[in-house]
């Protein structure tokens, strides 16, 4: 997996991210598929940070 630094940060997170939008009470994936869905995802080393949303990263 690549990583790339994050803007300005000092924060490297990987060039892919796993967007997670269906996970969850509001979404359609099952607990048992989005529980497979992110464990593939951590095993080849795609960042699962919700980085890009989290405040203290933002460009000031």
């Amino acid at each position: 997996m690549r990583y790339r630094p994050l803007g300005r940060t000092g924060v490297q997170v990987s060039a892919l991210s796993l967007g997670a939008m269906n996970f969850g009470a509001n979404g359609r994936t099952t607990q048992e598929n989005a529980s497979a869905i992110l464990d593939a995802a951590l095993e080849v080393g795609i960042d699962t940070r919700p980085s890009i949303a989290d405040a203290s990263l933002r460009r000031r």
